[in-house]
Formats: structure tokens, sequence, C-alpha cells
């Protein structure tokens, strides 16, 4: 696996986390809201979809996965953040936990190297060498000697 495979570990498991929430959210409103009741003249079955049993355990079950990702999110961050803490220049570190660790908020997915040049005041090729130079000095889980 390479630097860059291992960091972006955490924004796969962080994407995942994600959908898992909106999935959460469209059961809820799915089934928040009762409809309105259509009468018909022409015999039709139950609505069986509506079960709000068959609702609860899809929702237990759903929170249960969400928890397990929060966790795993948790632990590889984690993970990540005491390896980056062990490179011994600031600028490595600050651009190795911007462009990994702290995901665009909007989209759940890494920043580009233009907006963490603008946030962190350097000039977008600076931010490509010290870049590269932190992956250089990125201690991987089965390299613990650097």
């Amino acid at each position: 696996m390479t630097t860059i495979q291992y960091l972006k570990q955490y924004q796969t498991a962080h994407l995942e986390r994600l959908s898992l929430l909106r999935r959460r959210e469209d059961l809820r409103a799915k089934y928040a809201y009762p409809r309105a009741i259509q009468y018909s003249d022409m015999p039709k079955a139950h609505d069986v979809n509506r079960d709000l049993s068959d609702f609860a355990a899809k929702l237990m079950e759903l929170e249960h996965l969400l928890d397990s990702k929060a966790v795993q999110c948790l632990t590889l961050e984690m993970e990540i953040l005491c390896r980056i803490d062990l490179i011994k220049k600031h600028e490595e570190r600050e651009v190795l936990r911007a462009r990994y660790i702290d995901l665009d908020t909007r989209t759940g997915k890494q920043k580009s190297f233009k907006r963490i040049a603008r946030e962190l005041h350097y000039s977008q090729p600076q931010i490509f060498r010290i870049h590269r130079s932190a992956l250089k000095h990125f201690p991987m889980p089965n390299d613990d000697s650097k």
C-alpha cells in the first residue's frame, strides 16, 4: 500500500459514513409523515412497506452500521494523526492534515491543493513541494523506524 492510499483510507470511511447518514435521513423521511388515505372502488392490498416495525428494525440496523463506521472513522483519524505528528516539519504536518484529514465540509472529499495553498498562505507550487516532501517523511505502519 502506498502512502497516499494509506492516507485516503480515512476519506473512504468518512464518505461511507456520510452515505449511511443520508440513507438514515431518507428512511426517516419516508416514515415520518402519514400519507393521505386514498379511497377507491378498486380492491387493493394494504401497504406492506409502511409497517412501522419494519421501519424500526431497519433503522436500528442502520444505527448499528453508523456506530461501527463512526468508530472506524475515529480510529483511522487518530492513527493517521498520530503518524502525521511524527513528522518533524510543521509545514509538512499542516499540508497532510489539510489534504487528508480536514475534508471539505460540503462534499466530504479532499480539499484541492489550490484551496490548501489559499488557506495556508503558500503558493500552489510550494504546497506541491511540501506535500511531496511530507509523503517521503510519512512513517507508514510497517515502517516505524523513521
